[in-house]
C-alpha cells in the first residue's frame, strides 16, 4: 500500500484520490477497499483525528481477516501512534512491543522494525519523566 512512513497530507491525499479513482473506474474489490481503508486510515491520522483513524484501522483489520488478505503490520504501527498521540503511553507501548514480536520472523520487515524501535525509544524517554 504505496505510502511511506514520513508522507506529508498531501502525498496521502494524492494516493488516497488515485485510489478512489481507481474504485470508481474499476468498482470495488476487496485488494481495493483495504488499500482506500489503509490510505483513509492515515488521512485521518494526519489530520490528528485519532478516534477515527482508530476507527479506521480497526475496520481495515476486520476487513483483512473477513476475506482472508494478507496481515498489514502497519495496521498496529500506526495504532501505536494513534495511542502515542492521545497520551495512552503504555498502549501505545504494548501495541510496539507486540507488533515487534510478530515481524521478526519476517525478513522483508526491516524499515518498519527501526521504526517501531524509534517509536518505542521515544515513549520510553516520555514514561521516564
Amino acid at each position: 500500500m504505496d505510502l511511506k512512513f514520513n508522507d506529508d497530507l498531501d502525498t496521502i491525499k494524492d494516493s488516497l484520490k488515485h485510489t478512489l479513482t481507481k474504485i470508481k473506474d474499476e468498482g470495488e474489490n476487496p485488494l481495493l477497499k483495504a488499500e482506500m481503508l489503509y490510505k483513509f486510515s492515515r488521512y485521518k491520522f494526519s489530520e490528528k483525528e485519532y478516534d477515527e483513524c482508530h476507527e479506521t484501522l480497526d475496520q481495515l483489520n476486520t476487513h483483512l481477516a473477513e476475506n482472508n488478505l494478507p496481515k498489514n503490520y502497519e495496521i498496529f504501527y500506526w495504532l501505536g501512534r494513534v495511542f502515542e498521540e492521545k497520551e495512552e503511553y503504555i498502549n501505545a507501548k504494548t501495541t510496539y512491543l507486540t507488533l515487534l514480536t510478530r515481524i521478526k520472523k519476517l525478513d522483508e520487515t526491516k524499515e518498519l522494525e527501526n521504526e517501531i524501535l524509534d517509536r518505542i525509544n521515544v515513549v520510553n524517554k516520555i514514561l521516564e519523566k
